[in-house]
């Protein structure tokens, strides 16, 4: 029943530890202040679940004290780049993690659009601001046993055949990529080796399905291209792109989509507007594959 400032001025004076030495607290709370103001690693996750033995049993999850090591996120770089509030965690029964606020958007639309209610099944949708900050939000849902899934972009996997996507669009103005994986990529850490180079071969083969469901036992997503770029690839979803946006009759082509509305068509409400003209009848395989991802996970 405290004020949150309260909240947050009582953490701050039990961390203190010149004026606890050698002192442990023990706090249980609902609060989204409280354990937002903690490092994750003093939180315990107390989730209620069916038991062998008793109809109902008490299971704890906390990241251990090896957490960063093991999943090599070294900690001034969690500090530095990473910005996640514990309450989108310890708080969920599902996560989904996307590379951007964009993305989560689109996601968010497409799945409430599918008749999933997010909010009811205590979904967060996540938005990790880029590829190199996605594996850290991976890796706290992996830990905590919360079901999850990772929806990213293809050049998360691949880089672009001349290194930037403007100069490595093919005459249609698809992307275009190097036959090899994506140095550095952190996301491909958490891949098996054997199972990398499966994952190349299936993209560089262009069969993409194959690539899906080797990512499934990671709970990953890659899109085919990118969100907006799978989108317009698609006959009846590209002739709303003309309609959302009203392109001129000599225009209406998705090289010109493509190449001269790139920043447009791959901003949320631009794709929010196309599959509400469209419609889910129709949606690409990677969108697909992204509904029927969350309606297996909450099932």
């Amino acid at each position: 029943n405290m004020h949150p400032q309260a909240q947050r001025q009582l953490v701050e004076a039990l961390k203190e530890t010149t004026r606890y030495p050698h002192t442990q607290f023990v706090l249980t709370t609902h609060s989204t202040v409280i354990i937002d103001r903690l490092g994750h690693e003093a939180i315990a996750l107390c989730r209620k679940d069916k038991g062998a033995k008793r109809d109902v049993v008490t299971n704890i999850k906390q990241t251990g004290e090896d957490f960063l090591e093991r999943y090599r996120l070294e900690e001034e770089r969690y500090y530095s780049f990473f910005d996640f509030k514990n309450s989108d965690f310890f708080f969920s029964n599902y996560i989904i993690v996307t590379e951007s606020t964009n993305d989560c958007k689109v996601v968010q639309h497409l799945l409430e659009l599918s008749g999933i209610d997010l909010e009811g099944l205590g979904v967060s949708l996540i938005p990790a601001d880029g590829e190199r900050s996605i594996k850290y939000p991976y890796a706290i849902a992996e830990e905590l046993g919360i079901p999850f899934v990772c929806i990213m972009d293809r050049d998360v996997f691949q880089p672009y055949i001349n290194d930037s996507r403007d100069k490595s669009l093919d005459p249609d103005g698809i992307p275009e990529y190097k036959d090899e994986l994506k140095k550095g990529s952190p996301i491909l850490e958490l891949i098996d080796s054997d199972d990398k180079s499966a994952l190349l071969g299936f993209l560089c083969k262009d069969r993409y399905k194959d690539a899906l469901s080797l990512l499934d036992k990671y709970h990953i997503i890659t899109m085919k291209y990118a969100f907006e770029v799978d989108l317009v690839m698609c006959p009846s979803y590209c002739k709303a792109f003309y309609t959302v946006l009203n392109v001129s009759p000599e225009n209406q082509t998705m090289q010109y989509l493509l190449k001269s509305m790139g920043k447009v068509i791959k901003k949320y409400l631009t794709l929010n507007n196309v599959i509400d003209k469209q419609g889910t009848k129709n949606l690409p395989t990677s969108y697909r594959h992204i509904i029927n991802s969350v309606k297996n996970m909450v099932s």
